[in-house]
């Protein structure tokens, strides 16, 4: 068991290697695709999976490139970045981050630590327009489930993640981005077979009326402070 252990190491330690110099290499790439590719028009979109509804569903394609990685018992994560829209968009899958915990630097996804590699590393520029991309997964499976653990309302959940939320939206803009929050899409058809790993819980009607106040609370939320809001929720269901 021993010797096998020790003969695999080097290929992952190899393989890591790989990795990390690729990494760099594309850090450097992007670095200098925002000072070609972008202006003050770009809108720069950060968020969950569903920043890729701005890159034209093309997650999976030769425009995306790795630009933040971190190994964690084998396993890979990181920021994906994605120019295939600039100058008009310029997108940066940071990980399956909650709204909730957007603006926390120890979660597992650790967003707010992945925003301030950004900014820090010129990728996202001083001012800029920045579109945040969070809620769909709190809609999907938390608030349902923590109103049944905590024994409060729907209503108060999302209140919390709401105050959780506002923390990043409120810090971005007094460092002087310009920012609008893309609300979360109406949820996944429950005929539709589940995937381990994209939970669901609770029906696609909960799930949706969730997703409906979430979008109304946050557009509240940015009109009362000058925010952009901007949603395609109605536009995704049937009366649930």
């Amino acid at each position: 068991y021993i010797l096998s252990k020790l003969v695999l190491w080097p290929k992952k330690l190899r393989r890591e290697l790989r990795t990390r110099s690729r990494v760099v290499r594309n850090l450097k790439r992007a670095q200098k695709l925002v000072q070609t590719d972008t202006n003050s028009d770009t809108y720069f979109v950060i968020g969950d999976s569903h920043t890729d509804v701005f890159s034209k569903n093309t997650m999976g394609a030769e425009t995306k490139m790795m630009v933040n990685c971190k190994f964690n018992n084998g396993t890979i994560s990181g920021i994906y970045a994605n120019y295939h829209c600039a100058p008009k968009f310029v997108v940066h899958h940071i990980g399956a981050a909650t709204a909730y915990s957007s603006n926390s630097r120890t979660s597992v996804i650790q967003a707010r630590r992945k925003i301030d590699f950004l900014i820090k590393n010129h990728l996202l520029p001083h001012g800029a327009r920045v579109v945040l991309v969070f809620g769909e997964i709190d809609c999907r499976v938390h608030i349902q489930r923590k109103s049944e653990e905590q024994n409060k309302t729907i209503s108060q959940i999302i209140d919390e993640t709401m105050i959780k939320y506002s923390e990043l939206i409120f810090d971005l803009t007094k460092i002087g981005y310009r920012v609008t929050c893309y609300g979360p899409i109406a949820t996944q058809k429950g005929s539709v077979p589940l995937d381990e790993s994209y939970p669901r819980y609770k029906t696609e009607k909960e799930r949706n009326q969730i997703a409906d106040e979430f979008n109304q609370k946050l557009e509240k939320l940015c009109a009362a402070n000058g925010f952009g809001f901007v949603t395609i929720f109605d536009q995704l269901h049937d009366h649930y």
